[in-house]
């Protein structure tokens, strides 16, 4: 059957889990740096003040990507960086998972309540300077406030600069004063930090969020800008054009990155109407697992187009990875076809060598209680494009589980 794919996904700010969509492909993503994707990786550590752990290609040693498995990032995806820590490169932006996406979009969401705020919505000009400045400290608006905070804030920012600087001269002297310089300007900015609480500034901020949360229901598609920006297209409920914002992210702190958000016009978006019996689909998010966790559960609902027909699927995957001292990136599990009902357990029993390389499964395993041919590809898939972190001290050859436990509902109008 072919199958025209879109990536179409419902429900960005879902309770229960954060779905994702990409509509660029790794390789589009990856132009320039394919090496990056490979598997020829080595794992080192920088013990400058603390140690960072980081792997680089043979080919290419100065770069080093930074793996943080607790905000779901993998080997391809992982930031570059030099051995200064400066950002180099953001990873590509196809594991991305469920808190970031989420993290990203509630972002997205507050640079649309600024715009309004400054367009004065609702008459807030009118409100007392004490609300109207907690709005504007809220919404970084900070180029017309007092000499006071701005000296505060020159602290802050030169602060960070003496950190960027101290690292890059492996200066730990320096390195400890900028700490220190860092924690005064803090200090100073704090009660500027408390201004923020305030309830009409929060109650107005509500009201903006509430009225434009449907302006992103939809994640439409990623597109790379240049090495550190991405854009991000969002469709309302009734599948047009509800927003189009770019990221593009910088250095926090050493070997550490934040991002801003930038609104863009919206654009008309055209969605091609399939012909019988071809499908617009959707893929739903990547998770971090971390071996003392229990079952993590996931669910999404996504929008496919039948021969004309809107179909909504719900899909909820119930994920378990033990694996003795390593952390695991599993894709979600990608379902095609007719699968309406279908429901079951599948257990994976996986080799991996020191390197965190799958290195061969059996699936599905011992404890499965479905056999269906489409699950047991799905997981089969999933695992074999899977990520293990590295462990020098594990045997040559470890050995572990993944469960998966699907659950699929579907309805069509």
């Amino acid at each position: 059957m072919n199958k025209a794919i879109l990536f179409v996904v419902y429900a960005i700010f879902s309770t229960s889990a954060m779905a994702q969509s990409v509509l660029s492909s790794e390789e589009q993503q990856s132009k320039g740096w394919e090496w990056a994707i490979t598997d020829s990786m080595k794992s080192a550590t920088d013990y400058f003040v603390e140690p960072i752990e980081y792997l680089y290609h043979p080919s290419h040693p100065q770069y080093r990507f930074i793996n943080d498995y607790r905000d779901g990032i993998g080997y391809n995806d992982a930031n570059a960086y030099n051995n200064k820590g400066v950002l180099v490169r953001v990873g590509n932006i196809i594991n991305i998972d469920d808190y970031d996406l989420n993290n990203l979009a509630e972002q997205i969401l507050l640079e649309i309540c600024k715009r309004d705020f400054l367009a004065n919505k609702y008459n807030i000009n009118s409100a007392s300077k004490e609300d109207l400045l907690a709005l504007k400290l809220i919404f970084g608006i900070t180029n017309n406030l007092d000499a006071d905070y701005k000296k505060c804030k020159k602290m802050v920012d030169d602060a960070d600069a003496e950190l960027m600087r101290a690292y890059a001269e492996k200066n730990y002297g320096r390195y400890r004063r900028a700490k220190d310089m860092a924690g005064n300007a803090a200090l100073k900015m704090l009660k500027y930090e408390l201004k923020k609480v305030n309830e009409v500034a929060s109650g107005y901020i509500d009201r903006l969020k509430a009225e434009h949360r449907n302006d992103l229901s939809y994640l439409y598609k990623i597109e790379r800008v240049d090495d550190k920006a991405f854009k991000f297209y969002f469709l309302n409920d009734k599948m047009e054009c509800g927003c189009i914002a770019q990221i593009k992210w910088h250095n926090k702190a050493p070997y550490e990155a934040t991002f801003d958000v930038k609104l863009l016009p919206c654009e008309k978006i055209q969605i091609k109407t399939p012909e019988k019996e071809d499908v617009i689909n959707a893929t739903t998010d990547t998770t971090s697992f971390d071996n003392t966790v229990g079952w993590y559960e996931s669910q999404s609902t996504s929008v496919s187009i039948i021969d004309g027909k809107i179909r909504r699927e719900t899909i909820t995957i119930k994920r378990q990875a033990k694996f003795y001292g390593r952390h695991v990136m599993i894709p979600t599990p990608q379902l095609n076809g007719d699968i309406n009902g279908v429901q079951g357990k599948v257990i994976v029993k996986v080799w991996v060598d020191r390197n965190g390389r799958v290195l061969k499964e059996e699936c599905p395993a011992e404890g499965s209680t479905t056999t269906d041919e489409a699950l047991i590809a799905a997981t089969r898939e999933a695992i074999q494009n899977a990520r293990f972190s590295a462990d020098e001290n594990a045997p040559e050859e470890q050995v572990g589980t993944v469960a998966i436990i699907y659950e699929i509902e579907k309805s069509s109008y």
